[in-house]
């Protein structure tokens, strides 16, 4: 609903040719620099500019409703209803705020996940900051967090394959996370090594890896170093322990070099 009268905003002073100019006129005078787009529901960036512009426009859109209503001599009154209703509906903009802080959280994540460096490990810790933020944000909108927390719940589950949770485990930030009910410390191990062995690690090389994966996941004096998500890319991070876990360094960017785009999670 938010987004249809969103729309209805849009088009009608995309449509209309005198606010459409009146409209820019205050676009100008308040120096902002890009004019409302046109909604299309199969993206999402299009959707958020929609919804973004129509909040930054709000005063844009009552300043126009102003002139119809008190400079009749110059300026045609805006007849269409519906379009008056929104205008001074200031629920409705209180709601379009809210979704889109909602919005913007997941198109901030699709463009940080975008990257040419991003890994496997980047889809899950995403969708854990997505639900702690929205978790925080204030609930105007009946029932819009529970649904938003109970989509994001639901689209982790779709990622239930040994290949994340190991990748999760190898972000050091993240390492205790990725261990839960579903798959402990003891599986993601073993899932490491049946991988290797898929990628032909030889049976001495399998062996050394575990005693690294274990040293890794002890917290070994080697791995106690300071790792920072927005500093350093993961590939960084491992390339440090070259030598003195070879095996665990070549594993890991093995692992972190899976292209999200190409695997299921896109």
């Amino acid at each position: 609903m938010i987004c249809k009268k969103n729309q209805k905003l849009v088009n009608f002073f995309n449509a209309s040719h005198i606010w459409h100019q009146e409209l820019q006129n205050w676009q100008k005078e308040q120096k902002i620099r890009h004019f409302l787009d046109t909604f299309c529901e199969t993206r999402w960036y299009l959707l958020a500019k929609v919804c973004m512009g129509v909040l930054v426009y709000k005063q844009g859109f009552q300043h126009c409703l102003s002139l119809s209503e008190n400079s009749r001599s110059k300026y045609p009154e805006i007849e269409n209803t519906v379009v008056k209703n929104i205008i001074c509906d200031k629920y409705h903009f209180v709601d379009n705020y809210e979704l889109t802080q909602l919005i913007k959280l997941i198109v901030d994540a699709i463009g940080r996940l975008e990257s040419n460096d991003s890994t496997l490990a980047d889809i899950f810790k995403e969708l854990i900051y997505i639900h702690k933020q929205v978790s925080q944000l204030e609930d105007h909108i009946t029932g819009l967090q529970a649904h938003v927390l109970t989509v994001i719940s639901k689209h982790v589950r779709e990622f239930d394959s040994n290949i994340f949770f190991i990748a999760l485990f190898l972000s050091p930030n993240h390492k205790q996370v990725a261990i839960s009910k579903k798959i402990n410390e003891d599986k993601i191990i073993r899932a490491s090594l049946e991988l290797a062995k898929i990628w032909n690690f030889s049976k001495k090389d399998t062996s050394i890896l575990l005693n690294e994966l274990i040293n890794y996941k002890n917290n070994h004096p080697l791995f106690d170093v300071s790792f920072s998500d927005s500093s350093q890319s993961l590939q960084s991070f491992w390339t440090k322990f070259t030598g003195n876990f070879p095996l665990l360094h070549r594993f890991a960017i093995k692992v972190l070099a899976i292209v999200p785009h190409a695997a299921s999670c896109e």
